[in-house]
């Protein structure tokens, strides 16, 4: 196996409601390791996990200790990465589940907004000569004394971001529950707005912040990570990275079904 089999994919957790929604993890892997190639799956917390563990910190009115925060914090991704390797394993799927001190994904500064800044390759590379998919826990990393640090919110971009322009993969894709970048939000529409077929950096910069974690864009930026956001099973969403921006005209789409 060479790097050049590998696919990055990171499941948002718009998508991953609880733990009976792991179908889509099995889906997308499954599609991927029949393509011929290994994956590394990088997985949110359950949606609204983390702001209901942070609303268990705020009510205690402890003094703020770093270690016991990102602790707490850290949990709705371990949880959401060992509930998709059991998924994958029960569907006969080779999946191995690592945590960051394992792969070595080290990051520093701020332990609740931190940075990636190594990740050891040849690990990962080799867990999945063993394994068809490796899957990370996203938005957690470890600093110089193994200690828990997070990536801010919406870290899991940054680390799916950060895997990517380290690993080189054939792809980086990340999965939620909407299929590509539109240029407004197309919750508040009654047909869906355009849609950018491929987007560069400073246009997404433009958009909301929940669309890509404005860390981790920066990050695909400096080094040239060309990534795809879009829906689960999807064969269309959007292509971000340099050149020009591409909008889909609008009558190539459906509109939203109410």
């Amino acid at each position: 196996m060479t790097e050049h089999d590998i696919m990055v994919l990171k499941f948002g957790g718009s998508i991953l409601l609880d733990q009976h929604c792991f179908d889509v993890v099995v889906d997308e892997c499954h599609r991927a390791v029949h393509s011929g190639h290994r994956v590394v799956a990088v997985v949110s917390a359950y949606q609204g996990m983390t702001d209901m563990l942070q609303s268990e910190i705020d009510a205690q009115h402890a003094p703020m200790d770093a270690s016991a925060v990102t602790s707490l914090l850290s949990l709705g991704e371990v949880l959401a990465a060992g509930a998709a390797g059991l998924a994958l394993l029960s569907a006969g799927l080779q999946a191995h589940v690592a945590n960051p001190g394992e792969i070595a994904l080290r990051a520093e500064g701020d332990p609740l907004d931190a940075s990636p800044i190594d990740v050891d390759t040849k690990i990962i590379r080799s867990l999945l000569v063993h394994n068809q998919i490796l899957v990370v826990p996203g938005f957690v990393a470890v600093d110089g004394g193994n200690r828990v640090v997070l990536l801010g919110r919406g870290g899991s971009d940054m680390t799916a971001i950060h895997l990517a322009a380290e690993l080189e993969p054939v792809s980086c894709t990340l999965i939620r529950d909407v299929d590509g970048l539109y240029v407004s939000d197309p919750a508040v529409h009654r047909h869906l707005p355009d849609r950018y077929r491929m987007i560069n950096y400073r246009d997404v910069r433009a958009l909301d912040d929940r669309v890509v974690q404005p860390k981790a864009l920066r990050h695909a930026e400096a080094h040239d990570v060309v990534f795809t956001v879009r829906a689960p099973c999807s064969e269309h969403g959007t292509i971000v990275g340099p050149g020009e921006s591409i909008i889909e005209p609008a009558a190539m789409k459906d509109p939203i079904k109410g």
